[in-house]
């Protein structure tokens, strides 16, 4: 092939190329419904675990002083920008107790180290609330609530958990069926630690209560998450196509001049 078509035909790669716009490239999508056991990794699988019945999955989180107790799936996740959705109704929360749900770092530990991003459906002096918390890898905690809005026992609701690991934000809509319920947000947390790589519910982070023994129950349901979006933006491809396009031009004029 000559110089000539080999030029035009770069150029019309690159045509179609700047034609289909932008790639991107998404790491770490995971969804579950519960049809069937999920497989969580869990601690007590007597308070954390796959209800057949109901199909969704049941969790009891008890205020346990200097420890704590899990459920958590991998989804191999590096503490950049994510979304996570899922479903939860809170069958019951005693005083100063309720349920966690979000992700958390493979080093979080009940000294309060490592990172983690969490809504609690709570129950305290101001009634039932939703509470925010999250802590970047400087350990540094941070936290809103919902209130004055204040959520109902044995209902369903919606959260959409959003965070940017640029901006250092995270955002938080909560629905019930569809309409608006609450926003949360937590601003300038920074960089979440590498190993933020757990979806699940625990209580593992807080270490001390208020009320040691209270307890929420809930069930969870239609868990979707999306990880890192990265772009591949048509001039990376454009400069890579020019960069082989130049060295295989060089390389035929090596040749040529070594036939002569």
């Amino acid at each position: 092939m000559s110089v000539r078509r080999t030029g035009a035909a770069v150029v019309v790669m690159a045509i179609v190329i700047l034609g289909l716009g932008d790639f991107t490239e998404v790491h770490g999508d995971y969804s579950e419904d519960f049809s069937s056991d999920p497989g969580w990794v869990t601690n007590n699988s007597s308070r954390y675990y796959w209800n057949s019945v109901n199909t969704t999955y049941a969790v009891t989180q008890v205020n346990i002083p200097a420890g704590g107790e899990y459920a958590y799936y991998d989804v191999g996740h590096d503490g950049s920008s994510f979304g996570l959705e899922w479903d939860v109704k809170i069958l019951s929360a005693n005083y100063a107790g309720g349920v966690h749900f979000g992700m958390y770092g493979s080093s979080l530990n009940s000294n309060n180290q490592g990172s983690y991003i969490h809504l609690g459906f709570t129950h305290g002096d101001q009634g039932y609330f939703a509470v925010l918390s999250a802590m970047g890898a400087d350990n540094v905690q941070k936290g809103d609530n919902a209130l004055p809005t204040r959520y109902e026992l044995d209902t369903w609701y919606h959260v959409d958990m959003q965070y940017d690991s640029v901006a250092g934000d995270v955002m938080v809509d909560i629905t019930q069926e569809g309409s608006p319920h609450a926003s949360l947000s937590v601003t300038d947390i920074g960089q979440m630690a590498s190993d933020l790589q757990f979806l699940g519910s625990s209580n593992v982070r807080d270490g001390g209560f208020q009320v040691p023994g209270s307890q929420g129950t809930a069930e969870f349901d239609n868990v979707s998450f999306t990880g890192t979006v990265v772009p591949l933006p048509s001039a990376v491809w454009l400069g890579a196509i020019g960069l082989g396009l130049v060295g295989w031009v060089k390389r035929r004029k090596h040749k040529r001049e070594a036939a002569l």
